[in-house]
């Protein structure tokens, strides 16, 4: 199993190294897949469903992965290499979330009328990062942990589920393009 982790590993990383490399080359090339998001989503932007992305938004926020990582870190106490490789994880992902964002400094989109002004920059999602690297971690915790196949692909389903929302929300409330969101998942 551990061969499949690093083969996935190295594809989501070489995934997120060419899509940096294209976007630094031409972001233009990314309006397609920007204007495609963008045009999915809109039936989802009116107020009443803007409120559930905006929970289901939250949960991939700083306070929120924070308070999760407290929480897997508890239960981990015991287990000080998966708790080490947990702090790396979110540490790492984090800073380079930061460095990208500043390297790229690609402006955000609108976002709507009723929420609050980022000012941060938009690519990469470090909401979608945070969640993928998160939410992926206790997957696979779980995948080891939980014996009984039928609730571990529950379990498997509910957190892959949570990964893919947060990055949707990030497009519904106009805050983050879509290859914004591809380029958080391909880092996390």
């Amino acid at each position: 199993m551990n061969r499949i982790a690093i083969l996935a590993s190295a594809f989501c990383g070489g995934a997120f190294g060419a899509t940096l490399v294209l976007f630094k080359i031409d972001p233009d090339d990314f309006v397609a897949l920007d204007s495609l998001a963008t045009k999915v989503v809109a039936p989802f932007q009116f107020f009443t469903p803007s409120e559930f992305f905006i929970a289901l938004t939250t949960l991939g926020g700083l306070p929120a992965v924070a308070l999760v990582g407290v929480l897997v870190a508890v239960f981990l106490r015991s287990e000080k290499k998966l708790l080490a490789r947990l702090i790396l994880a979110l540490g790492t992902s984090w800073l380079l979330v930061i460095l990208v964002k500043n390297t790229i400094d690609r402006i955000r989109p609108n976002g709507l009328p009723w929420l609050s002004e980022l000012h941060s920059y938009s690519f990469p999602s470090g909401h979608t990062t945070s969640a993928t690297v998160l939410y992926g971690f206790i997957g696979i915790i779980l995948y080891y942990k939980v014996r009984n196949r039928s609730l571990r692909f529950l379990l498997l389903s509910l957190l892959s589920a949570l990964i893919v929302g947060i990055g949707m929300s990030r497009i519904v409330l106009a805050v983050h393009y879509g290859s914004d969101v591809l380029a958080g998942f391909f880092l996390g």
